[in-house]
């Protein structure tokens, strides 16, 4: 998905707008990650429908509801909500940047990364080991932290 995007020039105000609400979401009293993730979701969900492809956002679509409830079982494990909050948020910024600078090839790497980063942190699968490095985005859900 992201790659298609970033060889183009898709309508990206949503994602940034979600990214904004994300920084509101986290520096809100008490925040914690029941505002936060379903911003999440509808950003990834939002650079799927950017990509003008009905097909990639029907299935994003469709796959909303699991998606949300791994990420929600793995936040409610995090030890430290605050850190990881801040670290997605980074980490979607970067891939909107690639997205915008149209480098496919590191908005990809950065998608697959940001993925198997949250599933070894929160546990919800083995943390790729030496010899298997960053798993491939073709094998990976694109939304979900």
């Amino acid at each position: 998905v992201v790659a298609e995007l970033a060889t183009g020039s898709p309508a990206l105000a949503d994602a940034e707008a979600l990214l904004d609400a994300m920084d509101e979401a986290a520096g809100a009293p008490g925040a914690g990650h029941g505002e936060f993730l379903p911003l999440d979701t509808r950003f990834h969900t939002s650079l799927a429908e950017a990509t003008g492809n009905q097909v990639i956002a029907a299935v994003m679509s469709g796959l909303r509801g699991a998606i949300e409830s791994y990420v929600t079982e793995g936040a409610a494990a995090l030890p430290d909500w605050t850190a990881t909050s801040t670290r997605l948020r980074a980490e979607h910024r970067a891939i909107l940047a690639a997205i915008r600078s149209g480098d496919a090839g590191e908005a990809e790497a950065l998608v697959a990364r940001h993925i198997a980063d949250y599933y070894a942190e929160t546990r919800l699968s083995p943390a790729p080991d030496a010899q298997n490095t960053t798993p491939s985005p073709a094998h990976l859900p694109t939304t979900g932290s």
